[in-house]
């Protein structure tokens, strides 16, 4: 009877203990791009992220 006891109480502190709180979600924030100019586009950067943890990754300019 006593173990019985003392399974009922380490069953209900396991469950005391396991419980936690819900991660808290922060909301995004908007940001506002640029226009830029007027003028045309000559050109853009490209920044590949390469394979995971591989540390291989790269920036490259696209010259129109």
């Amino acid at each position: 009877m006593k173990t019985n006891h003392l399974i009922a109480a380490a069953l209900l502190l396991l469950a005391a203990v396991s419980c936690r709180k819900p991660d808290v979600i922060v909301p995004p924030t908007p940001t506002p791009v640029d226009e830029g100019s007027d003028g045309e586009i000559i050109g853009f950067y490209l920044l590949n992220e390469g394979n995971m943890g591989s540390n291989k990754c790269t920036l490259d300019y696209y010259d129109y």
